[in-house]
């Protein structure tokens, strides 16, 4: 009679036996394998198709800010000031104050802030096309800002 508890508690004791069909560790990588050969759309990254920017003047982009709110847009105009600042962490970027080119009196004309975390080699006077998203407020570099473009791209005009 002990010897039959002996033998039930080896029995509990004892490893399961491995077979290989069973085995979950060699099935991971057939199964990466198998489901790379067979992607599913739904589970890939996509993002969204960017939409062409719009053209727009300085003076119609602050008449009807609202239009343009969130939307890509191209703006060429002159640099009338140039800023480098510092955001909340502590990395530069630029603050540019853009006023339409051959305007006769520039103090009166609208301006345009635009934005750009690269530092660009532009000077004030210069002729330039801004490519960005325009905003009416939002948050960039750390801090709060209103009516600016966040630039993408920032080229020099030279027509």
């Amino acid at each position: 009679m002990i010897l039959d508890y002996i033998k039930a508690f080896f029995i509990f004791k004892r490893p399961p036996k491995r077979e290989a069909f069973l085995d979950r560790a060699r099935w991971i990588p057939l199964f990466i394998v198998f489901s790379s050969l067979f992607p599913t759309p739904g589970l890939q990254a996509k993002s969204p198709p960017k939409e062409l920017p719009l053209s727009v003047s300085i003076q119609s982009l602050v008449k009807e800010e609202a239009k343009y709110d969130g939307r890509r847009i191209v703006v060429a105009g002159r640099i009338q000031s140039i800023f480098m600042k510092r955001g909340r962490l502590g990395m530069p970027f630029l603050e540019i104050h853009l006023v339409e080119d051959g305007a006769a009196n520039i103090s009166e004309n609208p301006t345009v802030t635009v934005i750009s975390l690269k530092v660009q080699r532009v000077r004030p006077g210069d002729k330039i096309l801004v490519q960005g998203a325009y905003h009416i407020s939002g948050k960039k570099a750390g801090r709060f800002l209103e009516h600016y473009i966040d630039a993408e791209i920032i080229v020099p005009d030279h027509s």
